[in-house]
């Protein structure tokens, strides 16, 4: 007997293969276009087929945010729901609209979520951590976990009362289970992060502390048959010790596909073994029309809502280069800075490029440009600092640079290996401040102040920071959390649109 599972992950909102950033393109992915492999998978199939889907569904499209600010959590998952999935998981993603709009979502599901890894008061706080599913003498256990890293990136009140758990650690707990208790005969699981390490050759992968453990997961003497990752958006199938190991890209642009083989043996004991494990990539298929269909309507108005045109700026706010930017300063972050001085009433403001890809604003801006310029949700945090602490944070800032042969400075090397490293470098507002990267660390600050006045070491500051912005990747004291006067959730696109109707145009 052989039973086929196929997963998808990290949707991110992309029903369909609108492109939403380039009206009249079509994305080669979308759920519309991994519903066609499915459809074709279940008819092809002689034996059984489960689909599951690894999580970050909710977030991430234009569309995901138009449902998440109209409290439309069931047309979400219309698409979703047309699929029939056996089971899904819950991404990191999931948790950025809140406990309430979560649950409506679980709530509007047609599929069981399974999560064994966050907690209240110790058992699972979405609904089981496990399910089986049996076909005549074969048992199969589904076993759903997530990056435990949404404790850091979260706003708390959207976690408030949640325990967070290391995969690994839930792993041990649930597993022995699956195979003692529910004598599972095959235990997948289905984890919503990614490869600490490359599973071949031991190599470090980027990342935070605990963020991804499907290493780990991998070497651990679990009997694991299957593990479905995601989270890292990567195109990968193994079979790796006879374990069926793969992850599916982003957007739907590939469907994972295992095939597992069940027959009994001498000793009359179901044994399995994994046929075959690969991605099927999506962009050749079309789109599902009951998919497309479900979400039409809404699409065309969402694209002239995209359209519009919010203000106007400078030719100052066009980002060419980064790593300039970094240096000299830019109007674009200066308005970052400003748009969050304004909304939480502070003294300072820090921010930081969270890729080399940001392109600033054009001339004329639209909604478009400010969604994809800024489509993170902004955790805006304001914390008191003393003049010490402040000149501490600016000093462990200046270690980014070095001086080079030729008088300027260049991103040092411990930065340059880290993925998306020009995050780690914060430009600041509010202050007047200055470096000389060809002293040594700890002594790089010459010049510290605030409206003329040089700032000493006790005095009373405010600064604001985006806590999913600046703490990913960066790890602030930990007396930011004692010193914590206020924190507020935005969607920036919202803020930035809010902010140039009221002060433009800039210049």
């Amino acid at each position: 007997m052989k039973v086929t599972i196929l997963s998808t992950s990290d949707i991110h909102g992309h029903f369909t293969s609108e492109n939403y950033k380039n009206p009249g393109e079509t994305l080669s992915a979308g759920l519309s276009r991994a519903a066609s492999v499915i459809e074709e998978e279940r008819s092809r199939a002689l034996n059984p087929v489960i689909y599951i889907d690894n999580g970050d569904l909710t977030q991430g499209s234009p569309l995901a945010k138009l449902y998440s600010d109209h409290d439309a959590p069931r047309k979400l998952m219309k698409g979703i729901n047309t699929l029939r999935p056996d089971a899904g998981t819950l991404g990191n993603h999931e948790f950025n609209f809140g406990r309430d709009y979560l649950e409506k979502s679980m709530y509007s599901a047609s599929h069981l979520t399974v999560l064994g890894n966050v907690l209240i008061n110790g058992k699972p706080a979405f609904g089981p951590a496990y399910m089986t599913k049996t076909f005549g003498a074969v048992k199969v256990g589904i076993l759903g976990l997530t990056s435990p890293v949404v404790k850091q990136w979260e706003n708390p009140d959207h976690i408030k009362g949640m325990q967070f758990i290391p995969a690994l650690e839930a792993a041990e707990r649930w597993i022995p289970l699956l195979k003692e208790q529910e004598k599972c005969d095959v235990v997948v699981v289905a984890y919503h992060g990614g490869f600490e390490k490359n599973p071949r050759t031991g190599e470090e992968i980027e990342g935070l502390p605990g963020e991804n453990e499907a290493y780990a997961l991998l070497k651990s003497d679990l009997p694991i048959d299957v593990l479905i990752t995601g989270h890292q958006h990567k195109v990968c199938a193994e079979i790796i010790d006879g374990r069926a190991v793969l992850q599916s890209g982003i957007y739907g642009e590939a469907v994972g596909k295992i095939v597992l083989e069940f027959e009994r043996g001498e000793d009359n004991q179901i044994q399995s073994e994994v046929i075959s494990c690969e991605n099927i990539m999506t962009n050749d298929y079309p789109e599902a029309k009951d998919i497309k269909e479900i979400y039409e309507e809404d699409i065309r108005n969402l694209q002239e809502y995209l359209s519009r045109e919010v203000g106007q700026v400078s030719d100052d706010f066009v980002v060419e280069d980064v790593y300039q930017a970094q240096v000299e300063g830019h109007a674009y972050i200066d308005l970052i800075n400003d748009i969050q001085l304004e909304a939480m009433e502070a003294d300072i403001s820090a921010t930081s490029f969270f890729n080399d890809q940001v392109k600033g604003l054009p001339s004329t801006v639209t909604q478009r440009d400010l969604y994809y310029q800024y489509p993170f949700p902004a955790i805006l945090s304001k914390v008191l600092i003393t003049g010490r602490q402040l000149k501490e944070l600016l000093e462990e800032n200046a270690t980014y640079f070095t001086a080079d042969e030729d008088g300027g400075v260049q991103v040092a090397e411990k930065y340059t290996s880290v993925k998306d490293f020009v995050s780690f470098y914060d430009l600041y507002r509010g202050i007047d401040y200055e470096y000389d990267f060809s002293q040594p660390e700890g002594n790089r600050l010459v010049r510290l102040e605030k409206s003329n006045q040089v700032i000493l070491d006790d005095d009373e500051l405010e600064l604001v920071v985006n806590s999913y912005g600046n703490y990913v990747g960066k790890h602030y004291p930990e007396y930011f959390e004692d010193k914590l006067a206020a924190r507020k959730s935005f969607e920036m696109a919202d803020l930035m649109s809010h902010y140039i109707q009221k002060h433009g145009p800039l210049v």
